[in-house]
């Protein structure tokens, strides 16, 4: 339902992702299958288990979600024009946030960001817990509010004005979060009929 507009928008260009946490890097192949032969797949782990080479258009990153700079590098690989982040890293809310704050503004409109395994936001090995403030899961719900920011004006992230402008849709599931990216014009009042 998120990707497949986006495979078929990409048909004759090529689908730029990044996915972090990618264990034996079976997945990156998958996107790539996915995605079509000209799509730019990069990878993020901090300690890959990929056995042998990957296929052409597919990039892996040794390092932390929480290290800008690996963040920055994954971007500057897709000219920082994103289409799909997909996070399985950490599944810590402190990684998990940070990640999406460095990532949201190299995505391009109609991007979707999808954060995985969010049940350990309601872990305490994962300093998780219903209600926990730090947890994406949280976050997440936050975001709903400065979605909506221009009809309430109390910021309740960081992200305050840049998800009331440009967080188009957030979509909840068990155990995931999907956000998609979109312009967003300022409300109007349009009246019509008589006073």
């Amino acid at each position: 339902m998120h990707l497949e507009p986006i495979r078929n928008h990409k048909v004759h260009d090529s689908a730029r992702v990044i996915e972090i946490g990618v264990a034996e890097g079976g997945s990156l192949e998958v996107w790539r299958k996915y995605f079509g032969p000209r799509s730019r797949i990069v990878g993020i782990d901090i300690a890959p288990q990929v056995q042998g080479p990957l296929s052409n258009g597919i990039d892996l990153l040794i390092g932390s979600q929480s290290d800008p700079q690996i963040l920055k590098a994954a971007c500057e690989i897709l000219n920082s024009q994103i289409d799909v982040v997909i996070d399985d890293g950490s599944h810590r809310g402190r990684d998990q946030i940070k990640t999406f704050e460095t990532l949201w503004p190299y995505l391009v409109n109609g991007a979707v960001y999808i954060v995985e395994d969010l049940h350990t936001s309601y872990w305490a090995e994962f300093r998780g817990g219903p209600g926990r403030r730090g947890t994406f899961i949280e976050f997440a719900k936050l975001l709903v509010d400065d979605m909506h920011l221009d009809y309430h004006r109390r910021q309740r992230t960081q992200m305050g004005t840049t998800a009331a402008r440009t967080l188009e849709s957030i979509a909840f599931y068990d155990s995931m979060v999907v956000m998609t990216k979109g312009i967003k014009d300022k409300p109007s009042r349009v009246d019509f009929g008589h006073a």
